[in-house]
């Protein structure tokens, strides 16, 4: 299931905008799915970042979450600090590392709602 999380982020590879993004998080990320268990890395100290589904030994945020949960966040029928605050989503790593992430998320986001859908109001 996270194969369309993986080819996202490696047709977000080609955007400017996530690239930038990246390069200001610069670090790795990794997606942990859950049911099934699979892997999302984007190693963001390269340029243009790598995208991965092998799990990293030492990422610096990892999240994890169900494929389902993805999906909700992504679209927009879930915020990101509701997933977070209700355990829907959970983030290890340092605060700020994530904070950092924000940006590259949000476009990772535009993306998605471009080629799946946004959420409508009544979802």
């Amino acid at each position: 299931m996270s194969e369309k999380f993986l080819v996202l982020f490696r047709e977000l590879r080609g955007d400017a905008d996530a690239i930038a993004a990246a390069k200001k998080a610069s670090l790795v990320l990794q997606f942990r799915f859950f049911a099934p268990a699979s892997y999302v890395v984007l190693d963001m100290t390269k340029e243009p970042f790598d995208v991965g589904s092998e799990e990293h030994p030492q990422p610096e945020v990892e999240i994890g979450l169900t494929p389902e949960a993805a999906d909700k966040v992504l679209s927009g029928r879930l915020s990101a600090v509701e997933a977070v605050k209700t355990s829907v989503v959970r983030v290890r790593g340092g605060f700020m590392k994530f904070l950092a992430l924000q940006g590259f998320l949000e476009v990772a986001r535009a993306a998605y709602q471009a080629r799946y859908g946004a959420a409508t109001p009544e979802e």
